[in-house]
């Protein structure tokens, strides 16, 4: 045999050994649970070895009409694509295999990591019901796992809306699942590790940075062990005990050394370089801060979830720029705070919104004139100065715009809620707004269009009206948690003789038709009751029937247009 046919008898060889080993390893892959793939995925740190992988499962499984499968590529290519947007791409591919395949367990997945990444991606209020999907199922089918993988998510949602006190009592009640058993930890590995890392940070945001640091020393051991991807984060949070310690310089080389590896996270990156600058002012060392200051306003350019960021930093940038007196850069950075406070007004509208460092709208309003006025004064052109002049007034007048017609926006609703209750009337906000309005054209449509019928009977719909009107009063939605199943039995009907007659003759869905009493309870007792105005926001929607604050805020401003810590405000300026 010539030394060519060897040469190509062993290239063949080994191409056909590497072909069969590429297909075993992917037949290994396919027979892992959702929990094993994550768990194996957290501990590739190369992303481009995690995007061979996928693309490689994903690829094979396309030949196959195998659903299981082709759920699992998918699978792989959302955790491939965590924190990024085309994850969502890839959540509604496998909702899209749920459906096909009629797999409850799957869409229950479907929908949690959906939610999981649209919180990555900022979309709380959105990620939120995704969550609420999928735990109507694990709670069903009481799957413990899982459960507390939801509240794990729920926790940090309740960080986000300044909620940290209940956040810390979750993320605690979730590392006692693990430490019941030492095996679970092992078992769900990635899961216990993020659990451990948000109950360190959790300790932080409440101040118990003693107990931070016992956390911090556990995660970054068990991370190395257990899901290296995680490491980064508990080298974030160390740095954040050190620097609340007052003790930024312990911190900062551990903050320096993550940035490394969160290249890919913009929101944690973001969030690192905060860290950063807040440990180089505490050292003043302003030439390093002003270095951080910038990257988290680049980070920001590219990636605008990262919008709290780039507040803070500009507010930061705009106090450097006063020290040393550069005007024209104080100016640049007002401007982007009044854009970044309109977009943080609309997407976090659902959330307590934050004072950005003592800055408020007045205020750089109040600054921005003072610094026209200077730089008028100082300018050695008179167009230069000029062009400045009437481009910042325009923009002032802009802004006030649409401040005063917000302002006015918000007390026009407040006044037509409060003039239903001097009517004695239920408040019924978003409709009293809507009669004041011009009707769309969608809604002279639907004026001309034969009224629907249920179908039930003349007495019946009477009967049941009565049922509902006697449940209206008696307040007993407060009390106790009710399902369209556990009202109709309690009115002797059925649940779907009740529901028709609601949509028919309420105009809306059970679940409107339920907040929306919660809402006109809330609205009636807030008017009437000096004492409840002072309750807490959280205590005022338990006593409204709902099961959270952040459920009860945005029924209430769905109903209002309103959010309840404005309504009350207006209410005391009133008395």
């Amino acid at each position: 045999m010539s030394l060519n046919k060897v040469i190509l008898f062993i290239c063949c060889s080994l191409f056909t050994i590497s072909y069969a080993q590429q297909g075993n390893d992917i037949h290994s892959l396919l027979s892992k649970t959702p929990e094993q793939l994550e768990d194996y995925f957290s501990n590739i740190t190369e992303e481009k070895r995690k995007s061979e992988i996928a693309d490689s499962v994903l690829m094979e499984v396309k030949k196959s009409n195998n659903l299981d499968f082709r759920f699992k590529g998918y699978f792989l290519k959302l955790l491939e694509n965590s924190h990024k947007p085309l994850s969502i791409k890839y959540a509604d591919s496998i909702l899209y295999v749920a459906n096909r395949k009629k797999d409850n367990y799957i869409k229950a997945l479907g929908n949690l990591y959906k939610g999981i990444q649209l919180y990555y991606q900022s979309e709380h209020v959105e990620a939120l019901s995704y969550y609420l999907k999928a735990q109507q199922y694990f709670k069903q089918n009481k799957d413990e796992y899982y459960t507390i993988k939801i509240r794990h998510y729920i926790g940090l949602l309740k960080n986000a809306s300044g909620n940290e006190k209940q956040a810390l009592t979750f993320f605690k009640k979730n590392i006692s699942f693990f430490e019941k058993d030492l095996e679970l930890k092992s078992k769900y590995g990635s899961q216990y590790i993020k659990s451990l890392f948000a109950l360190g940070e959790s300790y932080n945001r409440n101040s118990k940075l003693d107990s931070a640091n016992v956390i911090n020393k556990i995660g970054l051991k068990e991370s190395l062990k257990l899901d290296k991807s995680m490491y980064p984060y508990f080298l974030l949070t160390y740095g954040a005990t050190m620097y609340y310690m007052e003790k930024p310089e312990l911190g900062i080389d551990s903050l320096l050394k993550a940035t490394k590896y969160l290249n890919e996270k913009k929101n944690s990156l973001s969030d690192a370089y905060r860290l950063i600058s807040l440990s180089y002012k505490k050292m003043d060392n302003d030439k390093s801060l002003l270095q951080y200051l910038l990257k988290i306003d680049s980070v920001h350019t590219q990636h605008p979830n990262t919008v709290l960021n780039a507040q803070w930093a500009n507010s930061e940038l705009y106090n450097y720029h006063k020290k040393i007196g550069n005007k024209e850069k104080q100016l640049e950075n007002i401007n982007k705070l009044l854009s970044i406070d309109s977009i943080v007004e609309t997407k976090y509208s659902k959330l307590e919104k934050k004072i950005t460092e003592g800055y408020d709208i007045p205020n750089l309003l109040s600054e921005r004139e003072n610094l026209i006025s200077t730089l008028k004064q100082d300018s050695n052109s008179n167009q230069k100065t000029s062009f400045i002049f009437i481009f910042l007034s325009f923009s002032l007048l802009l802004v006030l715009f649409y401040f005063l017609r917000k302002n006015y926006i918000l007390r026009r609703r407040f006044q037509f809620i409060i003039q239903d209750i001097d009517k004695n009337e239920q408040p019924k906000a978003a409709d009293k707004i809507r009669e004041n309005e011009e009707p769309t054209k969608e809604q002279e449509i639907t004026a001309q269009k034969p009224q629907k019928t249920s179908g039930i009977s003349k007495d019946l719909t009477e009967k049941i009206l009565l049922g509902l009107d006697k449940f209206e009063k008696s307040q007993r939605f407060t009390k106790k948690k009710y399902t369209l199943n556990s009202l109709a039995k309690e009115l002797n009907t059925n649940s779907t003789y009740l529901s028709k007659v609601i949509n028919l003759e309420k105009g809306t869905n059970f679940s409107n038709y339920l907040n929306n009493l919660k809402i006109d309870y809330a609205i009636n007792r807030l008017t009437k009751d000096s004492k409840f105005r002072s309750y807490t926001i959280k205590a005022i929607s338990e006593e409204s029937g709902f099961n959270n604050q952040l459920t009860f805020s945005i029924a209430f401003n769905k109903k209002t247009k309103l959010q309840p810590s404005y309504f009350i405000k207006q209410l005391e300026k009133k008395q």
